[in-house]
């Protein structure tokens, strides 16, 4: 008699830590599912910003900053060059602001939906492009000025000319791919 107890106590036993199992399983896989769809909301929200704001950006580089410039132009242009690049680099400060979230939670992560995944894969391509545009736009400005500074055959050459300072950006990889987009491309 005592044997059918401790084997029923065993058997319940183990029954009951399946179930606990079982149970912590599925409340697991319901909290990621909700975790994935609050994040998949988030990517949607943003991403309809970022892209807005990502379309402004480049049609204003287009507007303002492509085109060419040549060393016989400082004279004349520099102090408009360097308030456009010191826009250009506000543009750049409010772009990390608005990454932020999208960062978070695409670069590195992988996601169910095709249409979300499509998203996060489109945002690091523009993120990527819209930063090292930049740097190639300030470093393009630069070697302008420095071939300016170090010119003999400009006449009335300034003495003020200095490279614009193009803050904390440099060239970018977000997603650890091994690739650059948009470095040393200028278009």
């Amino acid at each position: 008699m005592r044997l059918k107890k401790g084997v029923l106590i065993g058997l319940v036993g183990t029954l009951l830590v399946i179930l606990g199992a079982i149970l912590y399983f599925v409340i697991e896989v319901g909290k990621e599912n909700n975790n994935e769809k609050k994040d998949t909301s988030k990517i949607v929200e943003n991403y309809n910003i970022y892209k807005t704001f990502a379309e402004e950006t480049s049609s204003w580089r287009s507007e303002n900053i492509l085109g060419d410039i040549f060393i016989e132009e400082v004279n004349e242009n520099y102090k408009d060059w360097i308030e456009k690049y010191s826009e250009y680099k506000k543009k750049l400060d409010e772009h990390e602001e608005k990454s932020k979230e999208l960062k978070e939670l695409c670069v590195n992560k992988t996601y169910n939906d095709s249409d979300i995944k499509s998203k996060c894969d489109a945002f690091v391509i523009a993120y990527e492009t819209m930063v090292n545009y930049y740097v190639n736009d300030v470093n393009n400005l630069n070697k302008i000025l420095e071939e300016y500074r170090s010119s003999n055959t400009i006449q009335n050459k300034l003495d003020n000319i200095s490279d614009f300072n193009k803050g904390k950006y440099d060239y970018v990889d977000i997603n650890d791919n091994g690739e650059y987009t948009g470095m040393n491309e200028n278009s």
